[in-house]
């Protein structure tokens, strides 16, 4: 919660002051900006706290972009300050903007797309990557954690697949009461996890996975 509400975009905040009637895409490349601002710099562009007045909280993001350390390049300094515009229309808020930084005038986006660019760091295979302290914290808090929900839809899926094929097949097999909505599971549960399966093929579709394992 701490994380979301100190990259939150300046505009969010507006609309929840009822200063502006919303926002739009612009308020996550501010949230870019300040995973950009904190992998560089090691700490948050902002100190703010779930205790921060809003009024607050704006008064410091329409403040100039805080400093940089004398390491970080001016190329880059420079897209950050343009990330962390509080202004969303003068923000960086598409690729081409993006392309157009000179921090990444040598890079080829072609090539990182084709994951052709090899990594400057890989993670170690024989060791958890992340806190585990967030892991224990979704396993007592949440009833049923995304992932056990995500593992639970792919085995569902893989015994119908296998009930189709054992019964010969077709599009005339399956129960005529049967349906993508419902089925032996019970009605409720079957319409939640349709829902989940459509929000992952989504997902799957737009967006590039990446596996350092291979």
């Amino acid at each position: 919660m701490i994380f979301a509400i100190k990259n939150t975009a300046p505009e969010v905040f507006e609309c929840a002051l009822d200063y502006i009637p919303g926002y739009s895409f612009p308020a996550d490349w501010w949230s870019l900006g300040c995973c950009g601002y904190e992998m560089l710099c090691g700490q948050r562009p902002y100190d703010i706290h779930s205790t921060t007045p809003l009024d607050q909280v704006l008064a410091m993001q329409r403040k100039p972009c805080p400093e940089f350390p004398a390491h970080i390049t001016h190329s880059c300094q420079h897209m950050i300050q343009r990330l962390l515009n509080p202004d969303p229309k003068a923000r960086i808020s598409c690729i081409g903007d993006l392309k157009k930084c000179s921090a990444y005038s040598t890079m080829s986006f072609e090539a990182a797309l084709r994951r052709a660019v090899p990594p400057t760091f890989v993670p170690p295979k024989d060791q958890l990557n992340c806190d585990p302290t967030f892991e224990l914290e979704e396993m007592i808090i949440e009833a049923n954690p995304l992932h056990k929900k995500k593992k639970r839809l792919q085995k569902q899926q893989s015994m119908r697949r296998m009930n189709t094929v054992s019964s010969g097949g077709g599009a005339g097999v399956e129960r005529q009461n049967s349906s993508p909505m419902f089925s032996e599971t019970g009605a409720g549960d079957e319409v939640e996890l349709s829902a989940v399966e459509k929000c992952l093929e989504s997902i799957h579709q737009q967006f590039i996975v990446y596996n350092r394992e291979k």
